[in-house]
């Protein structure tokens, strides 16, 4: 299995298993979005995996807000790279002219939508960093949501992948043979209503 992490602060892109260093995106002739840089691990063992994945974790942006102390204010993409080499020989000890099966899998993990608190007269302001932060969160899960709507409509003209780099990146996930699941956090307390309603809408 190869393994990459990175996440999406900012509308920019970094490797959350190099450093946290910045990434380029850039289309290949076939007009494939490709990380430039993006460092790829291979594990053998369970071990090495969940090493890799806690790594990856732990340089993951975060800060205190309102909701818990380490808020997630990035999104980060799990990119599992599968190989299964053919294992099938002729008599005579040769492997068939077969080739190998590859499947990439993206696990990812969206930060929570925001929204300035209701009811906020007389607290402190939020700083410019939160947000900026807030802005550009918001902003990537509306142009997700745009995407989905798009992709959920037969007679479709356009899917507006572009708005973001969230759904550039995650463009040949999202459409053509491939397979999505998504799956939302809700809240059953009164003061989360309206963001749960809005993350299930």
């Amino acid at each position: 299995i190869g393994v990459s992490m990175f996440e999406i602060y900012g509308q920019k892109v970094f490797d959350l298993l190099n450093g946290s260093n910045a990434l380029t995106a850039l289309e290949d002739a076939k007009g494939v979005l490709q990380l430039v840089g993006l460092s790829r691990h291979y594990c053998d063992d369970i071990e090495t995996f969940l090493a890799k994945t806690s790594a990856g974790r732990a340089a993951r942006s975060t800060s205190s807000t309102g909701a818990n102390q380490t808020s997630s204010r990035s999104h980060a993409v799990l990119q599992l790279l599968l190989e299964q080499a053919p294992s099938a020989s002729t008599p005579g000890g040769t492997k068939k002219n077969s080739l190998a099966v590859r499947a990439r899998l993206n696990l990812v993990d969206l930060a929570g939508s925001e929204r300035v608190p209701a009811g906020s007269e007389g607290q402190p302001l939020l700083s410019q960093t939160h947000q900026r932060e807030m802005g550009h969160i918001n902003k990537s899960l509306s142009a997700l949501a745009n995407c989905i709507s798009a992709l959920s409509q037969s007679n479709r003209a356009h899917v507006p992948y572009r708005d973001s780099v969230l759904t550039r990146l995650l463009q040949d996930s999202l459409g053509g043979n491939s397979r999505t699941l998504l799956s939302a956090t809700g809240s059953p307390g009164d003061k989360c209503i309206d963001e749960s309603l809005s993350t299930l809408r």
